[in-house]
């Protein structure tokens, strides 16, 4: 009865620990219960480029605008099932409608607490707290304007070890509607799928609707991505995004995602 209490309590010390690893996070629309260790950092660079149409549905115009945007990242295990994160958006924009224009966009810094999370990882529930400040540029397209706070929560699950489902709800407080100016606020409902193909290689399905007003469009704004994620090693982890959208004025993107675990 000893041996087997020894063995156990070994058995359950290598389950904490491997849980306590730091992990990097592979989605862009929903939260993964895939946090920097306490005490450990992620370090990262976001790089996303993106076409838009700025024509609002006015017949006769062809508007377009290219966005392209570097955005330093960190996460910082702050407390136990608590981390930090910030980012620091630069970005570079070519619009028919407003020229040409450089400069840092809205930067952004929040909260993630893992409020529950069953033995091996899953079911989970993650809510958080992210504040944007207006620090780009509204009329060279660089920043939204206000100073805006999300809240929103994560859960997720795991099913043959191999495939996730994610659900993330969140609300905007004071995202400002391009369709109604007077109108401020955005709830946004999103839902991630993940496939580990392998302990290394997995591949990723997004997607999000949001009740944003957008000029020019009468029906829901729907979003999609798909990408891929690739573990270097235990330290460096890589991701590629791209895709699309509906009922907005967004026609299409591509990323890519560089993350270091320290």
């Amino acid at each position: 009865m000893k041996r087997m209490g020894l063995v156990m309590g070994a058995v359950s010390l290598m389950a904490a620990a491997a849980m306590a690893e730091s992990e990097f996070s592979r989605t862009l629309f929903c939260r993964e219960n895939r946090l920097p260790d306490l005490g450990r950092w992620e370090l990262g660079v976001f790089s996303q480029y993106q076409q838009y149409d700025e024509s609002a549905g006015v017949s006769g115009l062809d508007w377009k605008r290219k966005d392209f945007t570097v955005s330093p990242y960190a996460r910082y295990g702050l407390y136990e099932n608590l981390t930090a994160f910030a980012n620091l958006p630069f970005g570079t924009v070519d619009s028919d409608r407003v020229g040409d224009h450089t400069g840092i966009r809205d930067i952004s810094l929040g909260l993630e607490l893992l409020a529950y999370e069953y033995t091996f990882g899953y079911p989970y529930v993650l809510p958080y707290v992210e504040v944007i400040l207006a620090t780009g540029d509204e009329d060279d397209k660089l920043g939204d304007g206000k100073t805006d706070a999300a809240f929103g929560a994560a859960t997720g699950t795991t099913v043959y070890d191999i495939y996730h489902y994610v659900l993330d709800a969140r609300y905007n407080v004071n995202h400002k509607n391009s369709g109604d100016e007077d109108e401020d606020g955005m709830f946004t409902l999103a839902a991630a799928f993940i496939w580990d193909l392998s302990e290394r290689f997995s591949l990723m399905a997004e997607a999000k609707g949001t009740s944003e007003d957008i000029a020019g469009e009468s029906g829901l704004p729907l979003y999609f991505r798909g990408g891929m994620f690739y573990k270097v090693s235990d330290q460096l982890n890589l991701s590629w995004y791209g895709g699309g959208a509906v009922n907005a004025e967004e026609e299409g993107m591509g990323a890519i995602k560089v993350g270091y675990l320290f």
